[in-house]
């Protein structure tokens, strides 16, 4: 099935949420180091995030490829607002 007749709506939020908690506050650190801190990747394992893309057989979430770029334009949409908010005001409030 290419289409989901239910919108993802719990994993999405789950997934921006995720990412404005936990992803964007580490944003410097990420940047400097090019590494994503192993607390962020253990969040990212509890939610089951490593199984986006994986089959459901295989022990992953099943999602269709509908839900998974949907997944992936909230990370950007996320993301984006990150960049827009540090051009708009940079300085000390965004340096973590």
């Amino acid at each position: 099935m290419i289409r989901d007749s239910d919108p993802p709506s719990l994993l999405l939020d789950t997934l921006a949420r995720f990412v404005r908690e936990k992803r964007v506050p580490h944003e410097a650190c990420v940047g400097e180091t090019d590494q994503i801190p192993k607390t962020i990747v253990r969040d990212m394992k509890e939610l089951g995030l490593f199984g986006v893309s994986t089959p459901e057989a295989h022990g992953g979430m099943g999602l269709t490829m509908e839900v998974k770029v949907m997944a992936g334009f909230e990370v950007a949409r996320q993301i984006q607002q990150l960049v827009i908010a540090r051009s708009l005001m940079p300085g000390p409030l965004f340096d973590h």
